[in-house]
């Protein structure tokens, strides 16, 4: 019994590792697609794979989402529809989303709002919205997907 369930735990760790690798790939060609720059931030609770378009930071499932698949998330949902909190310290629980932070490579941290579908957009990227100078590059490759 133990052996099978060993073998089981293996296998699972096996082809979950391998799913997690592909998705990351997917995330990463997805992102290069729309003319950003993918990343891996750190938190405490794993990975956070981004999409970099200058200031601007979205997360690269949600970017991958919409690209390739067409679903809307909400994510970038609330970032199109520009709806922010007055309140800097505010806008993710204007979203009812959850703050998250990360890390990049050099230390500097993030702050995300992750939202009910795990989706998630950088805080200040969310609290300027489309039309902001910060935006602009995430705003055109935005445009070229819708």
């Amino acid at each position: 019994m133990r052996v099978l369930l060993l073998s089981l735990m293996m296998i699972f760790t096996v082809f979950t590792g391998t799913t997690a690798r592909a998705d990351k790939d997917s995330w990463k060609q997805s992102c290069q697609k729309a003319q950003g720059i993918f990343s891996i931030l750190k938190q405490e609770s794993g990975e956070l794979p981004v999409c970099f378009f200058g200031e601007a930071v979205v997360g690269a499932e949600a970017l991958s989402a919409v690209q390739d698949e067409g679903v809307q998330t909400q994510s970038l949902d609330a970032y199109k529809k520009g709806r922010t909190a007055s309140v800097r310290g505010g806008v993710c629980g204007a979203f009812n989303a959850e703050l998250v932070t990360a890390k990049d490579a050099k230390g500097t941290t993030y702050n995300f709002c992750r939202f009910e579908d795990r989706s998630v957009m950088e805080e200040t990227t969310l609290w300027l919205g489309p039309g902001a100078s910060l935006s602009g590059s995430l705003d055109k490759a935005l445009s070229r997907i819708n």
